[in-house]
């Protein structure tokens, strides 16, 4: 249930506080510790209910505890939380009401509602809980990055520990379309994680996998599989959710906006024109939808790259600029920003937007995948295949242009006969057909040219001047592009 309390409301399902200027920025722990108090109004709270609370089985210092209460007191109204010294802390400011019923599925600006379920521990040592309870709630941490996601906060998730606990239950209290589960095993030296996504609506199993380590570095092991789990995670349930709006007539928003990104991951003009009316329906509903509308900047970007018209990049570019004015914070505004910057501004202009997007959230594989973009047009080729290469690990259901990415470094690397598969299956795209030609001819793949440059030559593309807007800080790979596809057009008409 949502609740308000003074000119505050406090949305538990969304891990969110709003406030008269909008959205409060507080960590996950000082959500946790507002819920807290806010559920025990005018009543003293003990530091040992706190810390059992929020930090169940795990040795806190107070001085962390202060730290989060301070940051409450920056957020909120001053009194709003109280020290009774020597006692604890209590809520001290207006009365909190009932706000609604929080159920997601009934709000047109609905993001899908995930909870992480506690792990269980399989290693028949009781003290290694803490290691299933930190990996549980390292998924949760993660997953409050992806601003797409509605994720149920620790304190709520943990109460539901037990065998008793059933995915009707999940969905009943919590609001949850999707629970995660979880088990860890340590023996023989060695750490396997398992984990699951469960549609709680019908309880099929949506996604599951599992990890295998050597358990050296057993923190170590906890932040990477966190990192891999929460990426999937994210992927799998836009996957689930924008497959299953497909044969619904009254989508929500946040529906319209995952059911354009299926469309949109074809990278075709097709895709991409259903994929734009999906993000536009969704901004219909919310004008203010920041997911519909940084998507819908990449898209128009994608459109000035497959056809050249001006006035899809200028959409593009105020799309994006319009998406960081409303959500700073959110790291796929930042980048999307950056990427309608990159052929418009150039990539020095472009640059500051995809550092704030890496370090908002370092685990988006969409995030990761458009910083090595970035990093090969502007030269550091090294750091470029580093983000593809994390980028992949965290991505499962690997979309289209990751693998255009890692042709454009293979191109600018000089491996071209690598490169062209990475631009081959998107027909009628002007950027991803002036690469293959200049790829195919520069390897010297006379067979591949002979069958494309037909269909080219029929179109009437001026793909060198596509290459002469190519933004490269090192003019070399520019000239290498307009080269080869001089090549190519030689051997077609000589």
């Amino acid at each position: 249930m949502h609740v308000s309390f003074g000119p505050y409301r406090l949305r538990r399902q969304e891990r969110l506080v709003e406030g008269p200027g909008g959205p409060l920025d507080l960590s996950a722990r000082a959500f946790d510790l507002l819920c807290v108090l806010v559920d025990r109004p005018g009543e003293v709270v003990s530091k040992d209910a706190i810390f059992n609370a929020v930090w169940p089985g795990v040795v806190v210092e107070e001085n962390t505890l202060q730290v989060h209460v301070s940051a409450l007191r920056k957020a909120l109204d001053p009194g709003m939380i109280a020290t009774v010294h020597g006692r604890g802390y209590k809520y001290a400011g207006p009365a909190p009401e009932p706000a609604g019923n929080g159920n997601a599925s009934a709000k047109p600006d609905a993001k899908p509602v995930i909870v992480v379920l506690p792990f269980d521990n399989l290693s028949g040592d009781p003290e290694q809980q803490y290691f299933s309870d930190g990996a549980a709630e390292d998924i949760i941490d993660r997953l409050t990055r992806f601003q797409a996601l509605a994720v149920i906060g620790r304190h709520s998730a943990f109460a539901l520990r037990g065998p008793s606990t059933s995915f009707a239950d999940v969905r009943s209290r919590l609001g949850a379309g999707y629970a995660v589960t979880g088990n860890v095993r340590r023996t023989g030296g060695r750490i396997r994680v398992a984990v699951r996504l469960i549609n709680t609506v019908d309880e099929t199993a949506v996604w599951a996998e599992h990890y295998d380590r050597p358990e050296e570095d057993i923190f170590g092991i906890q932040d990477e599989v966190a990192a891999i789990v929460a990426g999937q995670l994210r992927q799998h349930v836009e996957q689930d959710v924008g497959s299953r709006a497909g044969g619904k007539r009254n989508l929500t928003s946040y529906e319209r906006v995952l059911r354009g990104l299926w469309h949109f991951r074809s990278l075709t003009m097709e895709g991409h024109r259903l994929g734009a009316q999906c993000f536009r329906e969704a901004l219909e509903l919310e004008p203010d939808n920041v997911e519909a509308m940084y998507r819908l900047a990449v898209c128009h970007t994608s459109y000035w790259m497959m056809s050249r018209k001006p006035d899809d990049l200028k959409l593009g570019q105020s799309l994006g600029r319009r998406a960081v004015e409303l959500a700073p914070g959110h790291a796929l505004c930042q980048a999307a920003r950056a990427f309608t910057q990159l052929w418009a501004e150039g990539v020095e202009a472009a640059s500051p937007a995809i550092r704030r997007a890496v370090g908002l959230n370092p685990g988006d594989s969409y995030v990761l995948a458009d910083a090595g973009l970035h990093a090969i047009y502007d030269g550091r080729l090294a750091e470029a295949r580093s983000f593809l290469d994390a980028a992949d690990r965290l991505d499962p259901i690997s979309p289209r242009w990751f693998r255009e990415y890692r042709g454009l470094l293979d191109f600018v690397e000089g491996r071209y006969a690598a490169a062209a598969p990475g631009f081959a299956d998107l027909d009628g795209c002007m950027y991803d057909t002036a690469y293959l030609i200049a790829s195919l001819a520069l390897a010297q793949d006379h067979e591949g040219l002979d069958r494309i440059m037909p269909s080219v030559r029929a179109r009437g593309w001026d793909l060198e001047r596509i290459a002469a807007d190519e933004p490269y800080r090192d003019p070399e790979p520019r000239q290498r592009l307009i080269a080869g596809l001089k090549l190519a057009q030689a051997r077609s008409y000589g």
